[in-house]
């Protein structure tokens, strides 16, 4: 079942903005907000990693990549010392269950 989460815990100028537990994201006027995917270079390409675009209270806009909001909503750690896993491989797919948050080692850094 898709719950959905605030974010004003990562700050306060994303008052208003909820993430669900399918990784998608509502702005404060009740609409999704626009995502699109970016191209992995190494891949030829191909879909990456799923970006949106969150616009502030202050009327400024920021791109974030949908999976670090999740980690920073749904993990425990700053988010600094973690790493996003998609555990199907595929780095469009955001949902909560697909999600892994690693702590950084040296050797993963």
């Amino acid at each position: 079942m898709k719950e959905w989460h605030y974010l004003i815990s990562i700050g306060p100028d994303l008052d208003g903005w909820s993430i669900s537990t399918n990784g998608e994201l509502m702005g404060p006027d009740g609409l999704i907000t626009k995502e699109w995917h970016a191209k992995d270079r190494e891949k030829g390409g191909r879909k990456a990693y799923t970006l949106a675009q969150l616009k502030l209270k202050n009327g400024k806009t920021i791109t974030r990549r949908v999976d670090r909001l999740m980690a920073q909503v749904f993990s425990d750690e700053p988010i600094n010392k973690l790493i996003v896993r998609h555990k199907d491989g595929n780095k469009s797919n955001n949902q909560l269950a697909n999600l892994e948050f690693l702590p950084k080692t040296r050797k993963n850094k």
